[in-house]
């Protein structure tokens, strides 16, 4: 993960992060929007879903 003078991210116990100024879920969203990760995907093909999402957490 890269670190900027406006958004540094901490690293912490259990593999999440601690965000400076940002939301870390602002940028789960940002990134399900461009990965097209929508409701109806996970209504209609879960492990697609889960797979696209795990992608992102990792």
């Amino acid at each position: 993960m890269t670190e900027s003078k406006s958004c540094a991210l901490k690293k912490v116990q259990g593999g999440g992060f601690i965000g400076t100024g940002i939301s870390i879920f602002f940028l789960i969203n940002r990134l399900k929007e461009q990965e097209n990760i929508t409701e109806e995907l996970k209504a209609t093909n879960q492990i697609k879903w889960v797979g696209k999402m795990n992608n992102i957490k990792n």
